[in-house]
């Protein structure tokens, strides 16, 4: 385990510890910390779509599309297990679903009633639509950019 994923564990304990009742599960702990390296990865391209330069627009666009493409393929599978974690908590952990423990889906299924995990979630889907919407009005700008070249082009 890298640092990284220690951090996100570290994280995902304190977030639990907030929480009434007795957490423990591993899988319960891989499960949140995996929303917040989701969290992290989308913030992090939000932070490269601010910085793509106006010289080197579409390259950099394409590029983000592609990590979001890979980021959204992780938030989708963590959707499903949100939905239904005894069918798809396996597959956010990347583990056979016979190793599923029945004590971590209980308890994943007890945070999501409690409040503190769905401002969670809303919190990560808005970081989502944010950075969707970023990439948008850049692809957007691309597009005028191309428009315009192709237009002074014909005048000449």
């Amino acid at each position: 385990m890298d640092s990284t994923d220690e951090r996100f564990d570290e994280r995902a304990k304190r977030f639990l510890s907030r929480t009434p009742g007795d957490h423990g599960k591993d899988q319960t702990v891989e499960f949140i910390a995996e929303m917040y390296r989701i969290e992290s990865e989308l913030i992090d391209l939000e932070k490269r779509v601010d910085g793509i330069s106006p010289s080197i627009v579409g390259r950099g666009v394409q590029s983000v599309s592609t990590d979001l493409l890979d980021v959204s393929d992780d938030l989708y599978r963590f959707q499903k297990a949100v939905s239904s974690p005894e069918d798809h908590l396996h597959a956010v952990l990347g583990i056979e679903q016979g190793e599923v423990d029945s004590g971590a889906v209980s308890e994943i299924l007890t945070q999501l009633g409690w409040e503190w995990f769905p401002r969670e979630l809303d919190r990560l889907y808005s970081t989502q639509d944010r950075v969707i919407r970023k990439v948008d009005a850049k692809k957007q700008r691309v597009l005028t950019i191309v428009v315009a070249r192709n237009n002074c082009s014909l005048l000449e």
